[in-house]
Order: C-alpha cells, then structure tokens, then sequence
C-alpha cells in the first residue's frame, strides 16, 4: 500500500495545487491534455497524454486509501453492520463505494451515506464532565 500511495502522491498534489480535484465529475476541463510525450517505443509519432482528469483521480484515491483499516459501522436501514474497511472501489460513474469485513468474514458493499467511520462519530459524541451531570 506503500508503494501506492507513493506512486499517487506527486500526482495528488499537482491536482490539488491547481484545484482539479474539486473538479465537478461533468467538468469538461477533466478530458484537457495537461501532459503529453513521446511515445515512439509504441508506435512512430505516437504520444503519451495524461489528462486533467487522471490527476483528480489519484487525489482522490489517495484520500479515500486513508480510511482503509478503520473502524466502520452501517448507519441506517433495518440491520446492524461493524466492521474494518477493507477496500475502497470507484464505479464507473466515480461514485465511491467502501467494503466492510465484520468479525466473522462476511463483506458488506456501502456508499458514502451508509457508511460512518467510527473514530470520527466518537469525536462527535459529546464530553461529559462532573459539571454537566452525574459522573
């Protein structure tokens, strides 16, 4: 995973330098060819191109490789679900998707709305002192 993040990190940070990664998916600035080189070792006169939009998605792999390991509970609907974050996968259409492995091995597929991180809703629970009530 190292190695990863290692190879998307100068890439993550030209996008967010230069803004790409708050880039709207229907932009059509993400189809610009921002870097282009030759590539005769494929084919005479051929090029390289890498665009825009290649530099938002390593941003934004980057960001979402951060939440794999940690502790994940299912929000809503008529079941309960905890967890650790084993992957992260993008759809085609760029929506982000999280895979949740319980303690038994059983993986649970959820989206950004069903998911919440549970460091993060322990940091939003309020600290209770001997001044607000009973100890």
């Amino acid at each position: 995973m190292d190695d990863v993040r290692a190879a998307l990190e100068p890439f993550a940070e030209i996008a967010r330098r230069l803004g790409w990664d708050r880039l709207d998916d229907d932009d059509m600035a993400l189809g610009d060819h921002v870097v282009e080189a030759p590539a005769d070792d494929i084919a005479p006169g051929a090029t390289y191109c890498l665009m825009v939009g290649a530099f938002r998605r390593a941003a934004r792999l980057l960001d979402e490789l951060e939440v794999i390991g940690t502790r994940a509970v299912k929000l809503a609907g008529d079941y309960t679900f905890e967890g650790e974050v084993r992957a992260v996968v993008f759809k085609k259409s760029g929506a982000v998707r999280y895979v949740v492995e319980d303690d038994r091995g059983l993986l649970l597929i959820m989206n950004a709305e069903q998911i919440g991180f549970i460091d993060e809703l322990l940091d939003k629970l309020p600290v209770i002192t001997k001044e607000d009530g009973e100890p």
